[in-house]
């Protein structure tokens, strides 16, 4: 596993975006802080795009892709039924700078 789109934390969990070298994809990974940092003990989501940047904003985790920016409420990321997820084309974003 590398760490490609970062690492955050979300109340007990540490969040981890990679890419499973063994299985050629991308993840996101969460692992519960009262264990060790181990496999076993890992909720994984296989991905179908590369994660930039991974960040959390209250119960969401932000995912920023080349083309998209999804959010995924945390929650459902920790069951076993599909994650609702909200998707924001990047060229419709504005910017201020």
């Amino acid at each position: 596993m590398v760490v490609t789109g970062g690492l955050t934390w979300w109340e007990d969990f540490v969040c981890v975006a990679c890419y499973n070298l063994q299985e050629s994809r991308d993840e996101i990974r969460l692992y519960p802080r009262s264990t060790n940092l181990d496999n076993a003990f890992a909720h994984i989501r296989r991905l179908r795009s590369q994660i930039l940047l991974a960040n959390t904003y209250q119960n969401n985790l932000i995912r920023v892709t080349k083309y998209f920016l999804f959010l995924y409420a945390i929650f459902a990321l920790l069951e076993v039924s599909k994650i609702k997820v909200i998707g924001y084309k990047i060229s419709n974003i504005a910017y201020n700078i």
